[in-house]
């Protein structure tokens, strides 16, 4: 069944009065995953199937609803109103629970409804066939189900419909692992709900989006939509979409390590939960506030909160949240050692999973699996299980999906701004031919034929210039986007971790949660971070000005060992914290290019003679003259590089590889370093034996 990540729309109280009249007033449940209840609530699409349907008597009770609506389809004639009345009794039977029989009368009616060409009608069918599905956790009929629905709603242009299909599918795909399908489906659910400029619709979108991100580790961008969602709920007063918010912001904020904010965000939801009487509500509320005791180390309180989680789901019979729920309480016992009570739960856990369980779910449990066998020190069992965990996240998610998802959000906003050029133009367009017009009165009023040649001649020599002009803006704007799009997925996956983990200590400190001592033993790591992030900042922008050809070098004369002597100086409290000898053997030698460009070479290879070098390693910097030339070499006696990596170091591939105490590289610094001998008319090269270590040199002008 659907994971609820969806908003539900409260009708204002008077216009809720004025359909009372017509319409079956009952309490709505509509099961999706949480069996969200409101009194006297009902989601804005709901509407605009039902007031298509003839006016039904009010009846007391759900049960005297159904039996007459049942009556009615056995007396009516083969019609439309015929259709009418078996929309609303699936309807019924759907938000009741009862499904199979819901799906049963559809395929005895979905024929006569496509043989009337009653669109409506067989789009309302098929929509209530699709969700019927998802709650029996048949995802691909459910798919089918919607996607057909889909053609019959364009059909008749009902785009509100459209779009509450499009969320839905975004949410099964979301489930199945298919995370660029469900990013693709969210954010034209929301196009479409902006442009009927609908602030629920579109809030919901943002969260749907904002969770998708968040599960699969993309918390900047899933930070980035859930807070649009938040704020937009909180101006509309949607407590269910501020309910939904506030969890999803709490589970990012676990995430980035900012539990305190996280912990602000739960007592809101909790709040909201009690407000609404809401057991599943409640239910998710616990979960999360006894993961997050696991991460403050409380586990008494993370025990109660679990367990209460636990028991809300069992009764609710959600066998996804109820594994997720036992998850949480292996990992619990984990933390605290107990091992044989760690197994039951996740033993159990395993025997629930399916391939209607949640993706994310099933791969946390093997996750944890792998982790109490290696703590069990039972290798072969922690293999098998990484094992299995590896598998399931390689079919769910891997970097082509992420580039995928990254093409469709690009995709998104390109469109967005071709939206805005087309209206532009088509404003232009209309002025353009106002003046022509006029241009034309003219014409005939002067009845001069020469003027009147003139005037269409320069007219057409206009429109000429004027689509030349557009066919430029258009490859400009394709080209400039290419670089946009190239430069966003690198700092994206480059800069994140770094930025993420000083934002980290800051926060913390900021906080009061680390005290001076502990600062100070952060302070060496954060210091390295920080050295890090700036390099890559400098060859990010070198490489995104070489992109956009800006590079231009101011050559000078200047001596090498002004520079060699620098760099000795920076990278020697690095190099003796690793435990690797630095060796300066350079002599004076005048330079003939730009400085800072050669300080930027230099830095990056000494960088990555001391990230790949061990313990009791060196790294010697020389120098030599000959034929007019410098040629400079930095040596080292670390791990090597393969014969196979070779071949990829100065290619525009972004190829990196992890230094042997876990440093990370952006994979641009030695295209850079190419880029930058090359435009100082020098060369580099590298010679590499695997095991015993590397040598770069780089040749340029002597003066």
């Amino acid at each position: 069944m659907l994971k609820v990540d969806l908003v539900i729309f409260s009708f204002n109280s008077y216009f809720f009065l004025l359909i009372c009249n017509t319409l079956k007033v009952i309490d709505f449940q509509l099961d999706l995953a949480y069996k969200m209840r409101m009194n006297k609530s009902y989601f804005l699409f709901l509407l605009v199937i039902l007031c298509s349907f003839p006016l039904i008597q009010a009846q007391e009770g759900t049960k005297k609803v159904i039996d007459s609506l049942y009556l009615d389809l056995v007396i009516q004639k083969a019609d439309t109103n015929r259709i009418n009345t078996a929309i609303a009794l699936v309807t019924e039977l759907s938000l009741n629970g009862n499904h199979e029989k819901a799906i049963g009368i559809i395929q005895d009616n979905i024929g006569l409804s496509k043989k009337l060409n009653f669109d409506k009608g067989t789009a309302s069918l098929l929509y209530v066939s699709g969700n019927c599905n998802a709650d029996l956790e048949n995802f691909h009929l459910a798919l089918d189900d919607y996607n057909s629905s889909i053609t019959y709603y364009e059909k008749i242009g009902n785009h509100t419909g459209v779009a509450y299909i499009k969320n839905n599918a975004g949410i099964i795909h979301r489930k199945l692992g298919n995370y660029s399908e469900s990013i693709k489906h969210f954010l034209e659910s929301i196009k479409y709900f902006e442009e009927i400029d609908f602030k629920v619709g579109a809030s919901y979108g943002y969260a749907s989006i904002g969770r998708t991100y968040n599960q699969v580790g993309e918390l900047e961008q899933a930070l980035k939509y859930t807070l649009k969602g938040y704020a937009v709920t909180k101006e509309i007063g949607d407590d269910l979409g501020v309910f939904h918010s506030a969890m999803f912001l709490a589970e990012i904020y676990v995430k980035i390590k900012d539990n305190q904010r996280a912990l602000l965000y739960l007592k809101e939801a909790i709040q909201l939960a009690r407000k609404e009487n809401d057991k599943s509500f409640l239910g998710q509320v616990s979960e999360r506030m006894g993961r997050l005791y696991i991460e403050l180390g409380d586990f008494e309180k993370a025990d109660n909160y679990l367990n209460q989680a636990l028991g809300i789901f069992r009764r609710l019979k959600l066998p996804s949240s109820e594994i997720s729920v036992l998850n949480g309480i292996a990992e619990l016992h984990l933390k605290s050692e107990a091992f044989e009570e760690a197994e039951k739960v996740l033993t159990r856990a395993n025997l629930m999973i399916n391939d209607g369980t949640e993706k994310i779910i099933a791969i946390e449990n093997y996750e944890l699996m792998a982790l109490l066998y290696d703590l069990s020190d039972d290798a072969k069992n922690a293999l098998l299980w990484y094992k299995k965990k590896d598998s399931l996240k390689s079919m769910t998610f891997n970097e082509v999906e992420m580039e995928k998802i990254y093409q469709i959000q690009s995709q998104y906003e390109l469109e967005k701004a071709e939206e805005v050029f087309q209206e532009e133009k088509a404003e232009t367009d209309k002025e353009i031919q106002k003046q022509k017009t006029i241009i034309i009165v003219l014409i005939v009023l002067a009845s001069a034929i020469l003027i009147v040649a003139f005037f269409i001649y320069r007219s057409r020599k206009n429109k000429i210039a004027y689509t030349k002009l557009i066919d430029t803006q258009a490859t400009e704007l394709a080209e400039s986007n290419k670089v946009k799009d190239r430069l966003f997925s690198i700092v994206a996956h480059d800069l994140k971790n770094s930025i993420f983990s000083i934002s980290g200590v800051l926060n913390l400190l900021n906080d009061g949660a680390l005290s001076s001592d502990e600062f100070n033993d952060l302070l060496p790591e954060l210091t390295s971070n920080t050295n890090n992030t700036s390099l890559m900042l400098v060859n990010l922008l070198n490489w995104s000005k070489s992109q956009m050809k800006a590079l231009d070098p101011k050559p000078i004369s200047f001596n090498f060992k002004e520079i060699a002597d620098e760099k000795e100086n920076f990278f020697r409290s690095l190099a003796t914290a690793k435990g690797v000898t630095l060796i300066n053997e350079t002599s004076d030698s005048n330079i003939l290019a730009d400085r800072d460009m050669v300080d930027i070479v230099v830095q990056n290879l000494m960088a990555n003679a001391v990230k790949f070098c061990r313990k009791g390693d060196k790294v010697i910097l020389s120098t030599k003259e000959e034929n007019q030339n410098v040629t400079i070499c930095i040596k080292d006696t670390g791990i090597g590089i393969s014969k196979s990596n070779v071949n990829n170091l100065f290619k525009e591939n972004s190829f990196t590889t992890i230094g042997t105490e876990n440093e990370k590289g952006t994979g641009l610094g030695l295209v850079i370093c190419k880029e930058l001998v090359e435009i100082n008319h020098g060369s580099i090269k590298v010679e590499s034996t695997e095991g015993k270590g590397s040598t770069f040199c780089v040749t340029l002008p002597q003066k």
